[in-house]
């Protein structure tokens, strides 16, 4: 590779991380609170519960919203193959929010939020690009 396919290639990987963190951290910022990775963002009010309590049939948020989008009876939801555009939807039927895709960690129990992924790492060679 060139001088200059390298520096591309350098470039480009560092525009992808830079905007890969830039989105991954508006992504936590719901109203005036941010929560952390570990967190799961309310719809309202910018309240934060721990991701664990997302989708364990139990209202934690005081809006609801960890329970609203959970694949379930019709019953539950009136249509349960439907995420809302700030959810991914896994491949065994539940939505997640957004910022659990492409993170590092399996939350949907197929582990189909982690798949085809781009992740990129920095080492003493330079920035690499895993997939």
């Amino acid at each position: 590779m060139t001088l200059l396919g390298r520096i591309l290639c350098f470039s480009t990987a560092l525009v992808v991380a830079f905007l890969g963190t830039l989105l991954f951290k508006s992504a936590f910022v719901t109203g005036l609170s941010e929560c952390t990775e570990y967190e799961f963002p309310c719809d309202n009010n910018g309240e934060c519960i721990d991701a664990g309590l997302w989708c364990d049939t139990n209202e934690d948020c005081s809006d609801g919203s960890d329970e609203k989008y959970c694949k379930r009876s019709s019953l539950f939801n009136k249509d349960p193959n439907k995420c809302p555009s700030t959810y991914f939807r896994c491949r065994d039927g539940p939505c997640i929010p957004m910022v659990g895709r492409c993170d590092g960690y399996d939350t949907c129990q197929d582990s189909s939020d982690e798949m085809n992924c781009m992740y990129s790492i920095f080492s003493s060679k330079g920035w690499k690009i895993l997939y």
